[in-house]
């Protein structure tokens, strides 16, 4: 029987390899960055002395990443996986070990960080940072001072722009907590007035039935500061409570009962004081609008029966 040749099968066509994917910019500057970044934390780890060194390229590249957030929306990838290491490098350059010019560069990368990356840093830096921050407003060099205000005042902008009640509200926490407890005016320190500062800026921010809620947290520490010797401790708790007031009105008078009676007089001169600055810009606005529209009208015409009796802020 004739042997049948067996049919020879067509050769299986190779399988395609898939098109590679091309790798988008901020991907190339990601693995480019990941080299780098671990070539210079490992670098600073076996040698702090190259600390300044690794702070010049972080202030680089974290404010390169601020500019990607703003035209992109999207955060630069090195910024995640190199958050904690970053802000380690920065607060361990805080302290007075460290060069004034030095420090300056540590505020900077802290400065750069918290715009790059809003919301981390408000969860995971914030507390950790902002103290030591403040800290540095009484410091001896005063580029140093100046540079630890210019970012405390940056990184409460930063957590006001996020528009979010627990991040203000973890940020209230922070500042209340470096304000002096029972019996400790006294001793309160130097940066006290920055605190309270921040504290008023923070409470302009909020609503009434926010600022309601906390203002149990809030006077306190802002009536034993009342009894601070310095005078400028003094005149920014009048200046906070005069700020509460413009937003709470007749709501806040009552919790102020702890004041003496000197404070509470105080008090009440600023708010009228207030009350006429706040009449002044009134009446100077309807005067201009006047002028536009042909005529000018003065208090003599009776104008200053259009003073406001209330505050506003």
């Amino acid at each position: 029987k004739p042997q049948t040749r067996p049919a020879v099968s067509a050769p299986a066509p190779a399988a395609s390899q898939p098109p590679s994917r091309s790798l988008s910019p901020l991907e190339n500057a990601a693995s480019g960055h990941d080299a780098e970044l671990s070539r210079l934390f490992a670098d600073v780890s076996r040698d702090p002395s190259r600390a300044h060194e690794a702070l010049a390229k972080l202030a680089n590249m974290a404010h390169a990443a601020r500019k990607v957030l703003r035209e992109t929306g999207k955060e630069a990838p090195w910024v995640a996986r190199y958050f904690t290491q970053t802000v380690s490098v920065s607060v361990d350059q805080l302290g007075g070990h460290a060069r004034a010019v030095t420090r300056e560069l540590a505020l900077l990368v802290l400065r750069e960080l918290a715009v790059a990356s809003p919301t981390m840093f408000a969860t995971q830096a914030m507390e950790l940072t902002l103290p030591r921050i403040l800290r540095l407003s009484s410091d001896r060099d005063v580029h140093v001072a100046a540079a630890s205000e210019e970012t405390a005042e940056s990184l409460v902008g930063t957590i006001l722009s996020l528009d979010n009640a627990d991040s203000r509200n973890h940020l209230l926490s922070i500042l209340v907590a470096q304000l002096p407890e029972r019996g400790e005016s006294a001793n309160a320190p130097a940066h006290l007035p920055r605190v309270v500062s921040l504290i008023s800026q923070l409470c302009k921010s909020m609503g009434t039935e926010a600022l309601m809620e906390a203002t149990p947290r809030v006077l306190p520490g802002l009536f034993e500061s009342f009894h601070s010797p310095v005078s400028d401790v003094r005149k920014s708790v009048v200046f906070c409570l005069v700020d509460m007031y413009c937003i709470l009105r007749d709501w806040l008078w009552p919790h102020l009962a702890p004041l003496t009676t000197s404070q509470m007089k105080l008090v009440s001169i600023y708010i009228s004081r207030r009350r006429e600055a706040a009449a002044a810009n009134t009446n100077t606005a309807a005067t201009k609008e006047d002028t536009i529209g042909g005529k000018t009208t003065t208090q003599a015409e009776g104008k200053e029966n259009d003073v406001p009796t209330t505050i506003v802020a």
